[in-house]
């Protein structure tokens, strides 16, 4: 999946994009394997706060933990609620 922003698109709807595909990758609940790249890139975009950023380093951090996949999905809720944090404080 690749993840467009269209030129001039609401801040809002980026962001609920983008949580949106990170949510489902989180959890387990999307169909395939979503390219987190793209949101996380489009989120870092909206907010260049030091904060956001270490918030999706720890998301691709918990995504590319292979050892086990029940710990590295508990990595990942975390790192959602780390990145959910700081755009909720910043934007």
């Amino acid at each position: 999946m690749w993840f467009k922003t269209a030129e001039g698109q609401e801040r809002d709807e980026v962001k609920r994009r983008a949580l949106t595909v990170l949510r489902s990758y989180a959890y387990g609940t999307g169909s395939g394997e979503p390219d987190i790249e793209g949101p996380l890139w489009a989120l870092q975009d909206l907010c260049q706060r030091e904060e956001l950023k270490s918030a999706c380093l720890w998301f691709r951090a918990a995504a590319a933990y292979s050892d086990d996949e029940e710990v590295r999905q508990v990595l990942c809720i975390e790192a959602y609620g780390k990145v959910e944090r700081a755009l909720r404080y910043y934007l």
